[in-house]
């Protein structure tokens, strides 16, 4: 007779070998319908999503949260959650609850937490940042007033798929800022680079004042530009918090986010770093009323 320890390990093998056939073989696997009462809106503004949504999507990327797919005309992109990441993983179900109970009842406690605290960012950036964030739909319950849309898998495969049962969101396709001043900074085209940075700390600003904070400090990749607009693309970590409204609470955010900047200058163009820090620095004073040596904080 095998023992417990000979059938966990067996168990576990067998768990980790299916999860690895399923990520590599269905990129599509991880994605769970969504329950719930119905989401209506307007006929007006469902015409105007199920028009962006008649066209094919194509394989972008994938993170944790989504599998992302870009329009056929390089203007959107679609984000399917992924709710599969948020439920229990399937080595934590085969644990056995009389070892394992309080571990698993923490583990299944921690992934419902993470998933609303990722509802309510989007809610929050749709309901009060929605064009600083680029939304142009954020669907969290189901609907039935889209089309089945078009879209090709990592694989090139198309499929069909009713984004009616999943929870998705649509939103402005944009050059990651990281990008943006790179092109900037090789062509020297210092005065650019400055604009842009206003804009970075405009956005900033505007969410502070809307007691909008964001947990996650990805400058140079969770910020978009798209045309002459600066966006916030990942809104997956927005919280509320009237107290950032107030300068002396969002002081020491708003100098980790020149910080952030200040050490991609510093490790990719170094050159050009003291001439922008200085535009850093003068930023920070502006608002803070108070000199700040980025150079000096830790």
């Amino acid at each position: 007779m095998f023992s417990k320890k000979i059938l966990f390990f067996l168990g576990l093998f067998l768990a980790i070998t299916l999860s690895y056939f399923f990520i590599l073989n269905d990129d599509f696997s991880s994605l769970r319908p969504i329950k719930g009462d119905l989401n209506r809106i307007s006929s007006f503004e469902a015409d105007k999503i199920n028009q962006t949504l008649s066209q094919p999507f194509y394989y972008f990327s994938e993170g944790g949260q989504s599998i992302v797919f870009v329009s056929k005309d390089n203007q959107t992109i679609l984000k399917l959650l992924k709710y599969k990441n948020f439920n229990p993983s399937n080595l934590i179900k085969i644990l056995p609850d009389f070892l394992f109970k309080n571990f698993k009842a923490n583990h299944i406690k921690k992934r419902q937490e993470r998933l609303q605290s990722v509802l309510l960012g989007h809610q929050i950036a749709f309901e009060e940042h929605r064009l600083e964030s680029g939304l142009i739909h954020v669907q969290l319950k189901p609907s039935n007033q889209f089309k089945q849309i078009e879209v090709h898998d990592k694989r090139g495969i198309k499929r069909t798929i009713d984004v009616n049962q999943y929870a998705f969101i649509l939103q402005k396709k944009a050059e990651v800022f990281s990008s943006v001043m790179e092109n900037l900074l090789k062509q020297g085209k210092m005065s650019e680079a400055k604009t842009w940075i206003d804009k970075l700390f405009t956005l900033y600003l505007s969410e502070y004042q809307k007691g909008i904070y964001d947990l996650d400090h990805g400058i140079m990749h969770n910020i978009g530009c798209v045309n002459h607009d600066i966006i916030h693309l990942d809104v997956g970590s927005f919280i509320k918090d009237e107290k950032m409204k107030a300068p002396e609470y969002h002081k020491n955010d708003l100098i980790k986010v020149t910080r952030k900047v200040y050490q991609w200058l510093n490790k990719y163009y170094p050159s050009y770093k003291d001439e922008l820090v200085l535009k850093l620095e003068e930023k920070l004073q502006q608002h803070l009323n108070e000199p700040v040596s980025l150079k000096e904080v830790p």
